[in-house]
This record gives C-alpha cells, sequence and structure tokens, in this order.
C-alpha cells in the first residue's frame, strides 16, 4: 500500500487532474484506518497466490489477496501476453465466499450500484461495513472513524468486519443506522411504488432494501417537483423520478454492451442520467439491446412490452416456473435472473415436446438457442467422426488438445479410448461417437452464443421435453456464479477428462491406477 495522500489542495496556474482518480482506477484509491483516502498499490500477479486472513461477522476466513479478473460473462480477463489479469479481493468478495460456500445463505451486505459482473464504483453506499484493527497507538482493537465500502474496498489483514448481519450488537447497530439512513434518503427522491415495483412486487431492489432494511414510515419530505417522463423509446421507457443516480446503466451500456449511450448530465440536485447529448432515448443512438433496463434497479429503465421472438412452435414457460423449476439444475440456472427480464422475455423460452427418434437438433447447421432437458432422455451422436475431428473449427486450447491426440493416439496404436468433444457436457468416444444425456442437462450453448453449427446430432431416445432458449436469455444465465461453476464442473469432470484419456502420455497411468488419483489433484474426479 502506499500511504501518499491524494487529497492536496489545488494550487492556481497548474494541472491539478492528478488529485482527481479516473473512473477506471476508483479501485485504486480507499481510507485508511484514519479515514484519510490514499492511493492503493495495483494488484500483482503474486497476490493471486498470496492468502488474507481476516475476521468477518465473528467468522475467522482465509481469503485470497487477489482473483483473476472476469468480464461479465465470468471468463477470465488477459493482457495482451495471454496473462490472467489480478483484481484484489474486496469485502464483499469475502462475505459472499464466507455465507455461500460455507453457510449457504446469501450475502447480507446489501448493493444497489453493483453487480458481480460488474466493476465497482462504491455510488450508493448502501454496502458499508464497520472495519476494525488492532491500533499501536492505543494497544488495543479499535473500529474505524468511518464505515467503508464493501464493493470496493480491498481485504487488508488482520483486519475485522463487521455487517449488516453482525452478532456484535454495536457494531450492527451502527451499521445498519447508516444503511437505514442512506435508503431512507434515496426513498425520499423514489417515487414509491415505483412502475417496476406496481408491475411486480419485489421487483424494485430500492424498495425491497427499505423493507429488509426497516424503513416504512419515512421521516423525510418527498420530491415534490416530478420529472417528465421519456417514452419515445419504443422498446424502454424511461422514468427520471425513479433513477438513483447508480450508474449500473451506465456502465452496462459503455462498458458492457459498448454502445456510450448513456451518461451523466446536471450537478447536484439537477443531476440524472441523459442519452447521447441530451436528446429523447428514441431520437438517440441507442440499438435498443436492453442491457440498461435489466441492469437498473428501480423503475427508471423498464421495457415497454414484452420482446418478440421467432422461435418455433411451443408453450412459453413462465418466470415463476423457472425460477422455482423442480430440477435442481434448471432452478440453479435461472437464480439471479431478474423477475422484469424473464417476465419481458416469456416468449424466449419455449417448453418443447419430442417423440422418440425425432430430432432436435442437428449436426451442421447453424442454431441461435441451447436446450435444456427436462424430462426423459436424448441421444447425441456423430455421423462422420473422422471428418468431425479433421474439419472442426479452431475453438481454442482444448479444441486444438481435441484434434492433436485423436490423431496421435491413432498414429501409435494405443488401446486407450478416444474422446472428440462437442457442444454438450460429454465427449464422444471416437470409436462409438454416441452419448446419452438426461433431466437437468444442457447442450447447444456453444452453438448458440459462437454462432458455431451445431457440432452433433440429438435425437430423443424416449418421448422427453425441451426448454429451448434464446441468445439473450443464455447470456444472463452465464452471469450467475452458481451457474457458471455448475457448468464448469460438468464440462471439466466429463469433458476434459476425456480429452485426457485419450492422450498416450497417460496411458501407463491408466494402467496402474494412478491416473485417477491425478484426476483428483485436478478436481477432475471424487
Amino acid at each position: 500500500m502506499s500511504t501518499g495522500r491524494v487529497d492536496q489542495p489545488l494550487r492556481p496556474g497548474t494541472d491539478n487532474r492528478a488529485n482527481f482518480p479516473a473512473w477506471e482506477e476508483e479501485d485504486l484509491f480507499a481510507r485508511d484506518f484514519e479515514g484519510r483516502l490514499i492511493r492503493m498499490d495495483k494488484a500483482t500477479a503474486a497476490d493471486l497466490e498470496e492468502s488474507v486472513k481476516i475476521t468477518l461477522d465473528g467468522h475467522d476466513i482465509e481469503v485470497k489477496k487477489a482473483v483473476p479478473a472476469t468480464d461479465e460473462q465470468g471468463n477470465v480477463r488477459r493482457d495482451l501476453h495471454n496473462r490472467v489479469i489480478p483484481r484484489s479481493t474486496t469485502i464483499y468478495d469475502a462475505a459472499s465466499q464466507l455465507y455461500g460456500e460455507k453457510h449457504d445463505r446469501p450475502n447480507p451486505i446489501p448493493t444497489l450500484c453493483h453487480r458481480d459482473y460488474m466493476d465497482p464504483v462504491g455510488v450508493c453506499r448502501v454496502c458499508v461495513v464497520q472495519v476494525s484493527k488492532f491500533s499501536k497507538r492505543t494497544g488495543r482493537v479499535e473500529a474505524g472513524r468511518k464505515l467503508l465500502p464493501a464493493c470496493q474496498h480491498r481485504v487488508e489483514k488482520t483486519m475485522i468486519v463487521d455487517t449488516v448481519e453482525s452478532p456484535d450488537e454495536k457494531a450492527k447497530t451502527r451499521v445498519r443506522a447508516a444503511v437505514q439512513l442512506l435508503t431512507e434518503l434515496l426513498m425520499a427522491d423514489h417515487p414509491a411504488p415505483c412502475v417496476k415495483e406496481s408491475q411486480n412486487a419485489g421487483d424494485c431492489e430500492l424498495e425491497a432494501l427499505a423493507r429488509r432494511i426497516g424503513v416504512t414510515i419515512p421521516r423525510l419530505e418527498r420530491r415534490t417537483t416530478e420529472l417528465p417522463k421519456d417514452e419515445s423509446s419504443l422498446v424502454i421507457a424511461v422514468d427520471h423520478n425513479a433513477c438513483i443516480l447508480c450508474d449500473r446503466c451506465v456502465r452496462g451500456c459503455n462498458v458492457i454492451k459498448e454502445n456510450h449511450v448513456i451518461g451523466r448530465m446536471g450537478k447536484g440536485y439537477t443531476a440524472r442520467i441523459a442519452f447521447d447529448l441530451d436528446v429523447p432515448m428514441g431520437a438517440s443512438s441507442c440499438v435498443a439491446c436492453g442491457e440498461c433496463s435489466d441492469d437498473c434497479p428501480t423503475g427508471a429503465l423498464t421495457h415497454r412490452r414484452v420482446i418478440a421472438t421467432k422461435l418455433p412452435a411451443g408453450s412459453d414457460v413462465g418466470a415463476g416456473d423457472l425460477l422455482e423449476h423442480q430440477i435442481p439444475e434448471i432452478r440453479q440456472a435461472f437464480q439471479g435472473v431478474s423477475l422484469a427480464f424473464l417476465r419481458s422475455n416469456i416468449h424466449a423460452v419455449k417448453r418443447r415436446e419430442f417423440r422418440r427418434g425425432e430430432v432436435i437438433c442437428r449436426e451442421g447447421e447453424y442454431g441461435s438457442t441451447a436446450f435444456f432437458i427436462e424430462k426423459g432422455t436424448v441421444d447425441i451422436f456423430l455421423r462422420t467422426p473422422a471428418e468431425h475431428v479433421e474439419n472442426q473449427p479452431s475453438t481454442g486450447f482444448w479444441g486444438a488438445l481435441g484434434r492433436f491426440t485423436t490423431k496421435m493416439t491413432a498414429r501409435s496404436g494405443d488401446n486407450a479410448r478416444e474422446y472428440i468433444p462437442v457442444d454438450a457436457p460429454v465427449a464422444l468416444r471416437y470409436g462409438k461417437p454416441q452419448a446419452t444425456m438426461s433431466a437437468g442437462d444442457i447442450f447447444g450453448e456453444m452453438t448458440c452464443m459462437s454462432y458455431y453449427p451445431r457440432s452433433a446430432t440429438v435425437t430423443a431416445a424416449e418421448d422427453c421435453t425441451v426448454l429451448e432458449m434464446l441468445r439473450n436469455v443464455l447470456y444472463i444465465m452465464q452471469r450467475s456464479p452458481s451457474f457458471r461453476r455448475e457448468l464448469e464442473a460438468k464440462y471439466r469432470a466429463r469433458t476434459i477428462d476425456g480429452h485426457l484419456r485419450s492422450v498416450p502420455l497417460f496411458a501407463p497411468l491408466r494402467q496402474d491406477g494412478r491416473y485417477r488419483a491425478l484426476l483428483r489433484k485436478m478436481n477432475l474426479a471424487d
């Protein structure tokens, strides 16, 4: 950590821009124990291996000092030299690990401006926590003078953190009082219930937080002047009165989608979001992708109507059916997807029934959908396995490894089984390129997201039911950390295992049982 102060006085006639952090550098600044603004050193590759022990809500937890930076789909970000880009582990990350992995509970720290797939900016401040440290001056542990934003503040050795759910009543009362006041201030400028909350109770994250934190009867006078609504867009309705200036729509438009349409304008009480050079949304360069309305926590940006789709015949699947599905894999996949998004994309997920022997998708055809098996089993197979391996497109390291090992195994005469990677959580054996998938399995997602032709043919092994979904639904689903972990675990256990079995180098290990030990070491086997 650098201890240099950045809150220096302005000097006439000099370039004072160095005194103010750029938006992209927000995570490089933090408050020290005395509340002074200091510049933090960037996370390094060495921090990915170094562990930090902290105490969070009375529980001791050990986390890495840094984690790989990821994009909105959970893919690891890399620099021009293909090296992993590290980012500092935050208090919010540590709380997610503690409560999610060890206590099977959601993270108790509230957020409005932050989402897991966005870079934190610390705008709303409802994620504040109390941080205590040992003071050499007094010889005892003391709480910090100021509360700190958990979404942005990095973990440090021996820090003691108390959240809104802390067992320490004094610390809990302090943190909850701050969150309540912040929420109350936001609610004073918020039309309750807003459009999103009126349509579906619980969809507005601000009003849900107000109920959770106990803000019921407002003590502050509400806004008396009403800002005009913008209904110029055919897709998205804009209500500036419900905006809390969290910047989630700004980052969604500019950072995630890179459309660069939305920004802030005005100062102080007149500050609001604007489109291009402050023109109506319908007259701006907006491409109506819907990212801003999906990210908006309130009714400031909402879908005006159900989005039309071109899926084949089938019955629509309601949002409630997906979020409370009886199959755990499907239910888990849709956790974290907003109700507003699912309701506005009601036609983007169809339930389709297939008779035994019917083709669900065919090898070589282009497709823009993925499938979840809801009931029954399906067969996945290749018509021409040799041609498939020789001519499959280059899809990265594992695709190249699959082609190389298949050719080398055939030439070497090794009796080891040969596997071919396909667009499903299974790898097909070269000698018999066929496998069966059952309820809860997903297939076709790589074709859906990458525009490649279908890598295999899938038919109904028996009368079955599948959920077919469009690319925009799959895109939002893949933002869920739990869904990504489940999907990656299946691919690691089946596909990568299949690749390794085809490598002649590992043939002696398979003969004496050391291969299973190798898989366990790589977390590919039980």
